[in-house]
């Protein structure tokens, strides 16, 4: 097998490879599971039709086993009280590191009110070994950068026993959010929503970037979005349904072309209180994503860092899962475990990676959650790289 070093250079800078490219050289990813939406937005869009297209979404799903991953947030609440209200058989699903988690309790006080199953998956650090993490990865040969989540394989014969499962973050899709902040210019926005890792040396960055910005030459914003959203999720989904039928509502053209013809933030709340759903005066988690957001865009991260610090640290401790996690001391104990385990610093040798930068990341992942997500993405490229010659 050769090796497309541009292909893992793209996802060690972006997080995902451009063009459908795989790592393997010469070979293109092909959807197996799932139809890639094309955007079909439309005009004149209200909160009714999106209420609507969703309705008409999950009534494809009747007499199926339906399950909902339930966080603390509105989106997952939302979808599990539209199945359930349309007479879905529905259970509620609910990931964290421990019972008794602010997530986890307004999980149950939202299943508890709608009369449904609840059920708390542990995230333990077992889930994350290295052997654990070796299957997951290839389980999706050609390449890692959409290899089915750590927790969904562990998972994947709990999971397997539902017909369905609704995940409620891709309710409004990647880079949605952006559409509502400066600057204007689309092929800006794109870029200031893209995060570009320094691992990889400012040229190989560079080369990405002018791809990302070939790639969406003359297209609209949501056609930008669309692409991003093709590139990553929809790509990874299509594996993990290899391993059982992973769903999300935007994986629909009509909802998708729904949501994006909408100018509008706070979409799902504004149904949860239009409606009346019962669960809209539950407590709720909240990101610290929307406050603190528009601020970096328009001063700059270290102007407000001091600022913003406190308001993210406030609200991560009313959180006990995904990236705005408590518990995120654990995550970065696990990678930096793993990093040592596979003396990493010293046996990934690619040259475009940055080797001080690298280094620098691994001595401090215990102190920064964007140093252990950079990290483990070379985890996972120095395990496929091992397994895949």
């Amino acid at each position: 097998m050769k090796i497309d070093n541009e292909a893992i250079a793209e996802y060690l800078t972006i997080g995902y490879t451009l063009d459908w490219k795989t790592f393997e050289e010469g070979k293109k990813y092909e959807p197996k599971n799932m139809k890639f939406p094309k955007l079909k937005t439309r005009p004149d869009v209200t909160i009714a039709d999106v209420k609507r297209e969703l309705e008409h979404y999950f009534m494809k799903f009747t007499g199926k086993k339906v399950a909902v991953m339930l966080s603390g947030g509105k989106d997952s609440r939302f979808i599990v009280e539209m199945c359930n209200s349309l007479g879905l058989n529905t259970t509620a699903m609910t990931i964290g590191y421990k019972r008794d988690s602010r997530e986890n309790i307004i999980a149950e006080k939202v299943s508890l009110a709608l009369g449904i199953p609840h059920m708390f998956l542990e995230l333990k650090p077992e889930i994350y070994s290295e052997e654990n993490l070796r299957r997951s990865i290839l389980f999706c040969e050609s390449d890692p950068s959409f290899s089915p989540s750590t927790t969904h394989y562990y998972y994947r014969d709990t999971l397997s026993s539902f017909d369905v499962v609704f995940e409620g973050g891709f309710l409004t899709l990647p880079l949605r959010e952006d559409r509502f902040y400066q600057p204007k210019d689309n092929m800006k926005r794109l870029l200031r929503g893209t995060t570009f890792d320094n691992i990889i040396k400012e040229a190989a960055r560079e080369q990405v970037k002018q791809r990302l910005i070939l790639q969406n030459e003359n297209r609209t914003l949501n056609e930008m979005c669309l692409q991003d959203t093709n590139n990553y999720y929809f790509k990874k989904h299509d594996v993990t349904k290899n391993l059982f039928n992973l769903e999300w509502p935007g994986d629909d053209e009509n909802v998708l072309g729904t949501l994006w013809s909408l100018p509008d933030k706070g979409i799902v709340k504004k149904i949860l209180k239009k409606y009346n759903y019962r669960t809209y005066s539950l407590p709720c988690t909240r990101s610290p994503f929307p406050l603190y957001f528009p601020w970096i865009v328009h001063y700059g991260y270290k102007y407000l860092k001091n600022l913003t610090g406190g308001v993210r640290g406030g609200l991560i401790s009313n959180a006990d899962m995904g990236p705005w996690c408590g518990y995120e001391k654990i995550h970065m104990n696990i990678v930096k475990n793993l990093a040592e385990e596979l003396s990493l610093s010293n046996s990934l040798d690619l040259e475009f990676l940055d080797d001080s930068v690298v280094k620098r990341k691994i001595e401090g992942i215990t102190r920064r959650r964007d140093y252990a997500n950079s990290v483990e993405r070379l985890i996972k490229v120095k395990i496929w790289l091992k397994e895949a010659r």
